[in-house]
């Protein structure tokens, strides 16, 4: 091969690889930037509406609580999502239901338990 059948091949594989990448990237939304600051601090009176809508209304333990935010990594907008569609999904169950529930559903998908 001469140096421009090399060139030529390297320029037609740069391209193909760049309309690859933007094919599979185009549904993607763009990442956000984390913040620097702990998750503790970046908490404050916008999730405090979630934290009302996640606190569950009868007893749920707990250790039972920390587990589903664990799994989540203390997402309570997912969580108040999950716990939504678990009780639309299954009406008269009790509360600690609901939450294991979810907490079992995300395990079996997470570690196919």
């Amino acid at each position: 091969m001469s140096p421009s059948e090399i060139v030529s091949l390297l320029i037609v594989l740069v391209i193909l690889s760049l309309l690859i990448w933007l094919f599979f990237s185009a549904g993607k939304p763009a990442s956000r930037r984390r913040s620097r600051r702990p998750a503790s601090s970046r908490r404050g009176r916008a999730n405090s509406s979630f934290q009302e809508a996640v606190r569950p209304s009868g007893n749920v333990r707990a250790a039972t609580q920390k587990r589903l935010m664990l799994l989540l990594h203390d997402d309570r907008r997912a969580a108040n999502r999950l716990l939504t569609q678990v009780r639309l999904k299954y009406p008269g169950k009790s509360e600690m239901w609901y939450w294991e529930k979810v907490i079992f559903d995300l395990e079996r998908d997470r570690y196919g338990v």
